[in-house]
């Protein structure tokens, strides 16, 4: 599985979901997180057709984050829903119990370190380590450490990677740990999370060829 998501970051009142994903072809992923959830809540996405990774990264006690994912997994076309990895065993643990008891075909993701932060490549593959022997199916890491999670534990995870930034854009930000497309690709991530190089062009469909075509 090789896939482009498109990050949605936006909390605009006059953001149109619905009219900006109908620009991209049906299969396309989009990637809805913390600040277009707090502003739309669910309402947002359960009337879309495309799937949605839902990045809102639940770290609490075991039996909130229970109870958050299996309200979440109610929506059918949620593919990925995101955990924070460091929140521990137990915590992982009543996610994909939760996940398993709505009888969801979601995946549960187990986020390392962010992508504005530093991260030492032990810590990730530590944390890579633990929620996969919890039953996560997959994690979200930057390219720099996707080879090394590939290498030692093969083909089996989903390695989803922000941070992308295709060679023609330009602008600074605040991700730290970047690279382009086609070295994520490379170094075994599944799926690439891009935002602001597509959701901030004049014309975000045209952004996505460019894109592709760079790979």
């Amino acid at each position: 599985m090789k896939k482009i998501c498109i990050a949605i970051d936006k909390s605009d009142e006059d953001f149109d979901l619905h009219h900006f994903t109908k620009q991209f072809p049906t299969n396309t992923m989009f990637k809805i997180g913390l600040e277009y959830f707090t502003k739309f809540s669910l309402q947002g996405i359960t009337q879309l057709s495309c799937e949605i990774f839902l990045d809102l990264k639940f770290f609490d006690i075991p039996n909130t984050v229970y109870h958050a994912v299996y309200n979440i997994c109610s929506i059918p076309n949620v593919c990925f829903v995101t955990i924070h990895a460091s929140g521990g065993i137990e915590m992982i643990q009543s996610a994909v119990n939760a996940r398993n008891d709505r009888n969801s075909n979601a995946k549960i993701i187990c986020v390392t370190k962010l992508t504005s932060q530093n991260a030492n490549i032990d810590e990730v593959l530590e944390l890579t380590k633990i929620s996969l022997n919890t039953g996560a199916d997959g994690i979200v890491c930057s390219a720099l450490e996707a080879q090394q999670i590939r290498k030692q534990f093969g083909v089996r995870p989903v390695i989803i990677t922000p941070g992308i930034r295709p060679q023609w854009y330009n602008v600074k930000d605040d991700q730290v740990r970047v690279c382009t497309p086609k070295e994520a690709f490379e170094c075994g991530s599944n799926v690439l999370v891009i935002g602001r190089p597509i959701t901030g062009s004049n014309n975000p469909y045209n952004a996505l060829q460019k894109i592709v075509e760079e790979l």
